[in-house]
């Protein structure tokens, strides 16, 4: 009877090995994943900004940049940091999307702009007022 019991507890223990080992396999991904290195260029510019709690998202159509305000900025200096961070990216995308929160994580404000006029105003193309009236407010 004990060689019985001995059987069972190895066939115990091998069955509850395999389930840990099955549940700790990486699960394969379909397709590519892969990290734009633009979001790094964007986040980095954010920092030299003193922005560095940013959420920052950039694809071929747009960067979105996702943050909560930092004490002593309001939003929309950091409205235009942010255009200015994510204009100086190569490929720069079309436009330009800024979400920022409060602390408590409510959205204080969403605009966003085409990439074209941020870029004419640091050419000196375009006034800030031509600027800022190309910024359309989301929320």
């Amino acid at each position: 009877m004990k060689a019985w019991l001995k059987v069972v507890a190895v066939v115990i223990v091998l069955v509850a090995t395999g389930v840990v080992a099955v549940s700790l396999a990486p699960v394969p991904l379909e397709g590519d994943v892969s990290v734009d290195p633009r979001n790094e260029q964007v986040y980095a510019a954010l920092a030299a900004n003193n922005i560095e709690d940013a959420a920052v998202d950039v694809t071929d159509e747009r960067v979105l940049v996702s943050l909560a305000a930092p004490d002593g900025i309001d939003a929309a200096q950091i409205r235009y940091i942010v255009f200015g961070a994510a204009s100086q990216i190569d490929p720069v995308p079309p436009l330009i999307i800024v979400e920022v929160f409060d602390q408590k994580g409510n959205l204080m404000e969403a605009s966003q702009i085409q990439t074209v006029a941020v870029l004419r105003y640091m050419a000196n193309e375009i006034s800030f007022q031509e600027l800022e009236g190309s910024v359309q407010r989301l929320l």
